[in-house]
């Protein structure tokens, strides 16, 4: 069996050198126990880390339909914009990133998302609404009420004339605000991309309360 930690080992020998000078057989090998159970649940721990979840938004319905009506279409995340956001499209020729169907700003409100549970490591596609027109994304990023970031991102021309950015966020969030400097018809947003921090399961809290207690005996 791999060790997670590759300190781990040195830890569980240092435990029963301690144990065997100050602890009577039955407390050693209780402690020694708790030592691997902590083992065990950072494998499981790291085993049901949320993995990345891509949304490039090529199921959604055909163009002019607003992203509020989309509900909870999409795996992780659920959009609102005041029904100023549509589904749109893109010639395949004009952008890098951007392809086939996408999402646009249709007024002035702002695009929001609400993930599932918090969320980082995410990036995502803005593209310009204009040709050869360079367009400014706002973007803000939430955990409960609290702000976590505030940027802005500015499209970058493609060979052929189409502009776009590829956009990384740092942080954890669960809810993002998303809308352009520039106002209405300006924006496209696609390949929205995140990864999920899963809650702990009860299983888990439980078996740390075990250690808890195994420790408290042992003692």
């Amino acid at each position: 069996m791999q060790m997670i930690n590759p300190n781990l080992n040195s830890l569980i020998k240092s435990e029963i050198m301690n144990n065997k000078r100050y602890h009577s057989p039955l407390s050693l090998a209780l402690r020694t126990l708790s030592i691997f159970a902590v083992a065990v649940i950072c494998c499981v721990s790291n085993r049901a880390s949320g993995g990345t979840t891509l949304i490039n938004f090529d199921n959604i319905p055909d163009f002019g339909t607003k992203v509020d009506t989309l509900g909870t279409m999409f795996p992780g995340i659920t959009l609102s914009s005041q029904s100023n956001w549509i589904a749109t499209y893109v010639n395949a020729t004009d952008f890098i990133r951007i392809s086939n169907r996408c999402l646009a700003d249709y007024g002035t409100a702002p695009l929001s998302i609400l993930f599932a549970s918090p969320s980082q490591d995410i990036t995502m596609d803005i593209g310009s609404g204009y040709r050869y027109e360079s367009q400014t994304a706002s973007i803000t990023g939430y955990l409960g009420n609290q702000l976590v970031f505030s940027e802005n991102f500015v499209t970058q021309p493609d060979p052929s004339g189409a502009e776009e950015v590829h956009v990384q966020l740092s942080g954890t969030v669960d809810r993002l605000v998303l809308y352009s400097i520039s106002g209405g018809f300006a924006i496209m947003m696609d390949n929205l991309s995140f990864s999920q921090i899963p809650e702990p399961s009860m299983i888990q809290l439980l078996a740390f309360a075990g250690i808890l207690i195994l420790f408290k005996r042992s003692r």
